[in-house]
């Protein structure tokens, strides 16, 4: 669904740190022990709720794979090595003792996301 409340977007001069610059929605897929993996949602950017209890606070692990989006010549948006990318979070997750996901699936609704917020890829000169 679609953010009511979108936030500025960076100008195509300034620098985009890393982890300092959010887009208007996050990919969310739920897991649970009964059901497995839910149906995924593109939802509005907001901050997460966690129970004070919640093991990660104490027990924390993550899986990180830093897949780069780009801005071609001809105005598409695409991904860098998106199945390698893959390849190597499933790799994490399985380490890590993570419930299976198919990443080809995961990969469609990353690319989902990219076509929702498709404006925050730069397109400063050399992007392409």
């Amino acid at each position: 669904r679609p953010n009511s409340l979108p936030k500025p977007k960076p100008s195509s001069d300034q620098p985009l740190p890393f982890g300092k610059i959010y887009t208007d929605h996050f990919l969310t897929i739920r897991w649970t022990s009964l059901g497995g993996w839910e149906v995924p949602q593109i939802e509005p950017f907001r901050n997460l709720s966690l129970h004070p209890a919640s093991l990660a606070f104490n027990h924390g692990q993550a899986c990180f794979e830093g897949m780069k989006a780009f801005l071609g010549c001809d105005g598409r948006v695409r991904l860098f090595r998106p199945d390698l990318n893959m390849q190597r979070f499933e790799q994490s997750a399985m380490r890590l003792g993570f419930p299976k996901f198919d990443g080809n699936q995961l990969l469609e609704c990353l690319k989902e996301l990219l076509r929702v917020d498709k404006d925050w890829v730069p397109a400063a000169p050399g992007s392409c």
